[in-house]
């Protein structure tokens, strides 16, 4: 099944960047006349420094990936009159939270009404819910960023 292309969608083919002016299916950036170059490809720089040998640190990446219960369905909470489950995964006091989302397995698919920055007395996190009339399990995550020097 070929790609079909609307006006305004942008991709990159071969270290270009592309912006489609026509709707189109499959047709190839640079070469048919539905694209238009946002960013040609460049040539690759010169080699970098070797640097001042660093601070002696671990070398491990800093951000820390939070994971709420992933058993069962949340927490039942009563928002503008509806029933929700909800999850909320906070990070260290703190951290600051960069990002979140949440996974299901397919077969347990259901509206997620919110997936978004969450915070609580002073520590951040990530707040998912949604209409879970099953009481289906599913993961709500917190990616944080530890600023602490």
């Amino acid at each position: 099944m070929a790609t079909e292309y609307e006006v305004g969608d942008a991709v990159s083919y071969e270290g270009s960047a592309y912006i489609a002016v026509e709707n189109n299916i499959a047709s190839i950036p640079g070469i048919d006349d539905a694209w238009d170059l946002l960013a040609a490809k460049g040539d690759p720089g010169p080699p970098g420094s070797d640097g001042d040998g660093g601070s002696g640190g671990d070398g491990a990446f800093p951000g820390v990936y939070r994971v709420a219960d992933e058993t069962g369905p949340g927490e039942l909470v009563n928002m503008g009159g509806h029933q929700q489950y909800q999850k909320i995964v906070l990070c260290d006091p703190g951290d600051t939270v960069i990002s979140g989302g949440y996974y299901m397995h397919p077969s347990n698919a259901f509206p997620i009404n919110a997936s978004q920055p969450f915070d609580q007395g002073g520590s951040e996190g990530w707040r998912v819910f949604g209409t879970n009339s099953s009481a289906r399990p599913f993961v709500a995550y917190a990616i944080c960023l530890d600023v602490t020097p």
